[in-house]
């Protein structure tokens, strides 16, 4: 027989030092969504009470006090939990969605003390037996109706995570990435087991994912993980070559190993279906490791709300049709441009409030950008959903017309002219009759419809509030460069003042010599996409401003047009009505370029939402209530919905965005229990639990038992340490109720 059982005050990350484990005669875990909430509910109100910074000696600490756990210390080493599994599994969920969270957020330092304090023991990651801090019975074994099998899925990365690795230049070809630590006392930042051929991408300096956001593989082997506490390897081996030069500074990022659905590495975004067929392919283990769906709700629920209390508000934007007042409900899609892994999740459902819509448009350096950001910059405008709007826009060339083919007769007949495939099916004779556009150059002859569209489009950002036109762009997004259009000196290269006077030439001729001193063409030299350095030309086109109304512009047939800027890379021609009242509209209004932190504001409307009127919708929030405007909302408009409702704020310990999200860790891993231990006596710890929890054997709390102890609870002075005079009266009551 063991000793005398020993009782002793921990705290959670203490207890889990000696890695938790289940006995074989514990039961599942039974706790509902409810009593997961509940507690997660109860840890955050307490914070907001609470500063979880202070040390064990302060008499003001207050930690989160958790109920009495059984623990029995077995004969083979092992540290069985006999009772309080159902407690460390919720706050094993509930670590690893503020991990996440923490992450998100950009608090990568955070969220490893956190993980390493109650999910993984980061200087034991090789060790199977000592890796994990808490584990629960896998009966049966590897079956998806394990408890242990439901709950593995959170202890792996759900998230991107940047490391405190950097690149060093490697040549193409490499089978090795040359890296450093950040700095000279940097270590890597997350840990990563030797076995695991572990995956990562690459951001440059300025943040933006570097070649396309490529996926590089290392390869496993003995010392082939990352140690988070020490320092970075020389060199990661990889699975394959290296695709391309990788320059200096470029960071690592380590990315997910969860699986979910169809999403794949680097875009694994945690989305949730749309149809609840969908959703139901998530409680399929062959799908996802977060299948256990009350676990996978609860880890949402909490992971929204801690991103939501870190920021202090979080930012969302509509969808791409126009809100109009008539509509009662508003879709929103987080706004990933905060951090690309954040989930849609809300903190707190916006009832009885406005919220503030603001569409803001990105605005393109006034300045020709150094080459790898225009080459991200074109990235971004030409892929599917990108970033083109009213005020960028990319043309393929200036004066050649690629693809097309037109009648030698009627080159400018724009009706008769017919693309390369069309061309490909005509006869041999029929092919003699027309000549390729893009020959003309050859012959220093313009296409004056392409130059129409060059003109069309400067006129319209003149006439609207200014804009970006960036050519030598394909419509695939192929960066072919400018060369094409014959701007060559004597000796035959390209001649990059040429190409920058014509444009020049052209608003001169086809608009005024006024509106040619609002455009400012520059050439710059890019890595195209078929791995050449190409010219590619970046105009900046100004407001038009001043008491002369805008000029008009002409096309090749000599029709003068007043051009606006109607939508995404939409110049079109308005009648004098029309021009009227669109010259009316802007003429008060500034330049994009006026303001230089590159976002413009063209448009604010008020949302009323009304009582218990917004739903989270698997990440996707819905709010209901009324458009107070008569303008309808803009596409992909803006919104920041506070933590904290009108009139509340944090508590000093708390009121700003870092303290949070180091209070955050504490309040969790400082969680603190009655703990009542067993020295391997396994029979006195299994008659503890069932004494304890044997309701014939412990008296019922009666009615004013619960009464009483809510009352203590609502007359508690907040954090400031004072009653409220409602607590006071509340007190005088009870006190007289009681006697």
């Amino acid at each position: 027989m063991g000793n005398d059982p020993e009782s002793k005050v921990v705290e959670a990350k203490k207890l889990l030092e000696g890695h938790l484990r289940m006995p074989e005669y514990q039961r599942d875990f039974v706790w509902k969504s409810e009593k997961m909430s509940q507690l997660w509910s109860d840890l955050l109100e307490h914070l907001q009470i609470h500063n979880m910074k202070r040390s064990n000696k302060s008499k003001d600490l207050k930690r989160y006090f958790l109920g009495t756990i059984v623990i029995e210390n077995a004969d083979d080493d092992r540290r069985n939990i006999v009772d309080g599994q159902q407690r460390f599994t919720t706050l094993m969920i509930i670590s690893a969605a503020v991990r996440d969270a923490l992450i998100a957020c950009g608090y990568e330092k955070e969220a490893l003390s956190l993980d390493n304090d109650m999910i993984i023991h980061h200087d034991q990651i090789n060790s199977d037996e000592k890796m994990n801090r808490f584990e629960l019975l896998d009966v049966p074994p590897g079956h998806r109706t394990s408890s242990e099998q439901g709950l593995k899925g959170y202890r792996y990365r759900i998230v991107p995570i940047p490391l405190s690795i950097q690149t060093e230049q490697t040549p193409s070809g490499s089978r090795s990435l040359k890296v450093r630590g950040k700095t000279p006392k940097s270590h890597c930042g997350w840990s990563v087991r030797d076995e695991d051929g572990w995956t990562f991408t690459l951001t440059g300096p300025d943040g933006v994912p570097f070649f396309n956001n490529h996926l590089f593989t290392a390869r496993p082997g003995k010392r082939a993980g990352l140690d988070a506490r020490g320092f970075p390897p020389r060199e990661i081996s990889l699975q394959s070559d290296l695709p391309c030069d990788v320059p200096d500074g470029c960071t690592l990022v380590l990315q997910p190993e969860v699986t979910w659905l169809e999403e794949m590495v680097p875009n694994v975004l945690l989305e949730f279906p749309t149809n609840a067929s969908g959703r139901t392919r998530l409680e399929d283990p062959s799908n996802t490791d977060l299948f256990h769906k009350e676990r996978r709700d609860f880890y949402f629920e909490v992971r929204g709300q801690a991103e939501h209390f870190i920021l202090g508000e979080k930012k969302y934007q509509t969808g791409s049709q126009k809100i109009q007042s008539k509509d009662k409900t508003i879709g929103l899609m987080v706004d990933r441009s905060q951090n690309s892994s954040m989930v849609g999740w809300l903190g707190r459902l916006p009832s009885e409030e406005e919220i503030v819509f603001r569409h803001e448009i990105k605005v393109a350096p006034s300045e020709a950008p150094p080459p790898q950001e225009l080459v991200e910059l074109i990235n971004s405008l030409s892929q599917k959903g990108g970033d083109e709007t009213q005020h960028a826009e990319l043309k393929s060339a200036i004066r050649s017309n690629p693809g097309f083919y037109a009648l030698a007769t009627e080159k400018n007949d724009k009706k008769k002219r017919i693309k390369h495939h069309q061309f490909v099916d005509l006869s041999d004779e029929e092919k003699q009759l027309y000549r390729p556009l893009w020959k003309d150059v050859e012959n220093g002859i313009s296409d004056s419809w392409m130059e129409w569209n060059v003109t069309k489009t400067a006129s319209a950002f003149m006439n609207t509030l200014g804009g970006v036109l960036i050519i030598g762009v394909r419509d695939s997004g192929e960066i072919m460069g400018i060369e094409i259009d014959g701007f060559t000196n004597d000796v035959g290269d390209f001649d990059a003042d040429l190409a920058e006077r014509h444009i020049t030439s052209i608003i001169k001729n086809k608009i005024s010599k006024t509106a040619a001193g609002l455009v400012v063409p520059k050439v710059v030299w890019v890595e195209g996409s078929k791995g050449k350095r190409v010219p590619v030309m970046y105009v900046k086109i100004s407001k038009w401003r001043g008491s002369e109304k805008p000029p008009r512009c002409r096309d090749p047939d000599g029709k003068e047009h007043f051009m606006g800027r109607t939508g995404s890379s939409t110049s079109e021609s308005l009648d004098e009505d029309e021009a009227e009242s669109w010259i009316e509209q802007f003429k008060d209004r500034s330049c994009i370029f006026d303001d230089e932190d590159r976002v413009y504001c063209d448009g604010e409307w008020t949302f009323k939402v009304e009582k218990s009127g917004s739903s989270q919708n698997w990440g996707r929030p819905r709010l209901s209530g009324s458009l107070i405007n008569e303008d309808p909302i803009e596409p992909s408009s803006t919104c920041a919905i506070q933590f904290l409702k009108e009139g509340s704020e944090f508590a000093d310990h708390i009121d700003s965005e870092k303290k949070r999200a180091e209070q955050l860790p504490q309040l969790i891993s400082r969680v603190i229990f009655s703990r009542i231990e067993f020295n391997r006596d396994p029979a006195a710890a299994i008659e503890h639990f069932m004494v304890t929890n044997d309701a014939a054997k412990m008296e019922k709390l009666t009615v004013f038992d619960l009464a009483s102890a809510k009352t203590q609870l609502l007359i508690r002075p907040q954090w400031q340490g004072q009653e409220s005079k409602h607590q006071k009266l509340i007190r005088r009551h009870w006190k007289s109720l009681a006697q």
